[in-house]
């Protein structure tokens, strides 16, 4: 898996790293970072759905430490990839309106293609099918149980004088009780004040990032943050994905506070919660 693959290439550079330290008189050569390979190779294919071409679909893979190679398809639904060093990959393709898609067999096991030096490879079809939006209900509040569970003061070192109002919420969804769900205020608030929203997605538990969250609701935004649940979701990105989606249409709705401007969202993230992100953005 990809996951295995970075995990053995940074175990073997840190093993490598202690064996040098540990044998200061001895010449112990580390693989570099990004072996050079001898000549490069290409990769070429077609993205179809139902059999007609997928037009300007994005087809990516990607080195065993992470390092990408993209092309998108043309008018025909073909693609080539260029300038990729020798070895195995797995394509994955993804567009606009349809769900991403790996190479796969019938099994629904990923399928390898080997790429040599100078050579163009002809990989099998890749085959999207489109996304079904996510329907939900029109009383989210009470759809999901949400509830405010406490409600606090907070300050932040920066920028000077940083408060915040914070209130605190749970939900029940997919058969878990989101409980991470935040909301920042600033502090003094006229009662007919309306607020630009600001919808963070952080990689670790929200209230960790508390400072963070403070400085910037002190700005002056509505400022509602969520983290994932990894006891119960573990690394189920769907899953944190439609998490935050319930979280934010209730915010954007006005579920939250009657200070949140409806409508528009500005949405954040970063380290793992960048692949929550990136699915977020596509429900």
């Amino acid at each position: 898996s990809a996951q295995a693959n970075v995990i053995g290439y940074v175990a073997s550079q840190q093993v490598c790293r202690w064996t040098q330290a540990a044998m200061p008189d001895e010449v112990v050569e580390c693989p570099p970072l990004r072996p050079a390979p001898e000549g490069v190779g290409a990769l070429a294919g077609f993205v179809l759905h139902n059999g007609a071409p997928v037009v300007n679909a994005s087809v990516v893979v990607a080195e065993p430490a992470g390092t990408p190679h993209v092309a998108r398809t043309d008018a025909t639904g073909r693609y080539q990839i260029d300038n990729i060093p020798p070895g195995f990959y797995v394509p994955v393709a993804v567009a606009a309106g349809y769900d991403e898609a790996a190479l796969h067999d019938d099994w629904g096991m990923p399928t390898l293609v080997h790429i040599e030096p100078n050579q163009i490879v002809a990989a099998p079809s890749l085959v999207l099918t489109p996304s079904r939006p996510v329907t939900l209900p029109d009383d989210l509040a009470t759809a999901f149980q949400l509830t405010q569970t406490a409600i606090h003061t907070t300050t932040a070192p920066f920028p000077g004088n940083a408060a915040a109002e914070v209130q605190a919420f749970q939900f029940s969804y997919n058969g878990a009780r989101v409980d991470t769900l935040r909301l920042y205020l600033p502090r003094n608030l006229a009662a007919d004040a309306k607020l630009p929203l600001l919808f963070m997605v952080y990689p670790t538990y929200v209230d960790w990032w508390e400072t963070v969250s403070t400085a910037f609701a002190s700005h002056g935004v509505a400022f509602v943050a969520i983290s994932p649940l990894t006891v119960a979701r573990g690394i189920d990105i769907e899953g944190h994905a439609l998490d935050a989606n319930v979280a934010l249409q209730m915010a954007v709705g006005g579920e939250l506070s009657p200070h949140i401007q409806s409508g528009k969202a500005l949405v954040l993230g970063g380290s793992f919660s960048s692949a929550i992100l990136n699915r977020l953005l596509r429900l």
